[in-house]
């Protein structure tokens, strides 16, 4: 008998990928590359990234769009196909989604309110009907890419797409939920500490007599106030240093940051890695914030 080899899903997104990292190899663009393998954890319950991802640095910490891939039997209309994609867009902070079944490509268009518009859709391979089009056809498809590439590229070129440096991702989709789930907690442990400690409740006094105009709208109490400014320092030190290491070789030992590490220790951690690398606006420690 016979052994029949078929290409899946992510077969053919890895083909796809493989397609547009050599067309901004050949060509000057604002995209410079393009993967699919990362997953970017919004929660505990929700993991996503796109099939398909576009970038603006070589490195992968700028994204520029997410696209989501389905075969010729996934209707181009399908909703749950088209929403997922702008859910995705939505989540990393991006103005602008694709999808893709081989038969079409669709480009949106993200405007006020999270609602998004068609702004662009390519026909030219609409022969494709089946999986074993896809293979059949493959010159087409691929020169159509080739088209698709090049006309997503002249709308970030001409500013009416946004990118999303991979840190502002993270943070803006993660942080919220980190304050929700902490402030309170870290608000009543810096009351009680201050009530035992004149030095520092005179030193957080004083701090929101200088900031509490910010906070106007949004926080009424002087600990929960400084509480989320703990949790974005701490969040803020973590993030940047994931993201330098790469470059940044004293910044590698972030990853000794652990479940068993003080947040003394963890202080300690980021005073070696300014020591080595500067960047002390960022890693500094705000006080009290163990």
């Amino acid at each position: 008998m016979s052994t029949i080899i078929r290409k899946n899903e992510r077969s053919w997104a890895i083909d796809l990928i493989s397609r547009i990292n050599l067309i901004a190899k050949n060509n000057d663009l604002a995209i410079k590359k393009a993967g699919g393998e990362t997953t970017i954890s919004i929660d505990r319950r929700n993991r996503m990234f796109p099939d398909v991802v576009l970038y603006g640095n070589e490195d992968q910490s700028v994204i520029l769009q997410g696209w989501e891939l389905k075969m010729p039997d996934v209707p181009i209309e399908d909703e749950t196909f088209i929403k997922d994609a702008q859910r995705k867009a939505i989540a990393l902070n991006l103005n602008s989604c694709l999808i893709w079944n081989f038969t079409y490509a669709v480009l949106y268009a993200r405007e006020e309110g999270n609602t998004f518009i068609k702004i662009k859709q390519w026909n030219a391979t609409n022969h494709i009907h089946t999986r074993q089009d896809v293979e059949t056809y493959r010159s087409d498809w691929e020169k159509q890419l080739d088209e698709v590439i090049t006309e997503v590229n002249g709308y970030f070129i001409s500013g009416k797409f946004r990118n999303a440096p991979i840190g502002q991702v993270i943070s803006e989709s993660s942080i919220t939920s980190l304050i929700h789930r902490n402030k309170n907690m870290i608000a009543k442990e810096l009351e009680s500490k201050s009530f035992k400690d004149s030095v520092m409740a005179a030193y957080i006094d004083n701090w929101w007599s200088n900031v509490n105009l910010e906070y106007i709208l949004d926080e009424t109490d002087k600990y929960e106030a400084y509480a989320k400014t703990v949790i974005l320092n701490w969040t803020n030190r973590i993030i940047f240093a994931h993201i330098i290491k790469h470059k940044q070789n004293s910044a590698m030992i972030v990853d000794e940051i652990d479940y068993d590490k003080s947040s003394v220790d963890a202080n300690k951690i980021f005073k070696k890695i300014t020591e080595k690398c500067d960047f002390y606006n960022v890693f500094s420690a705000i006080k009290y914030n163990e």
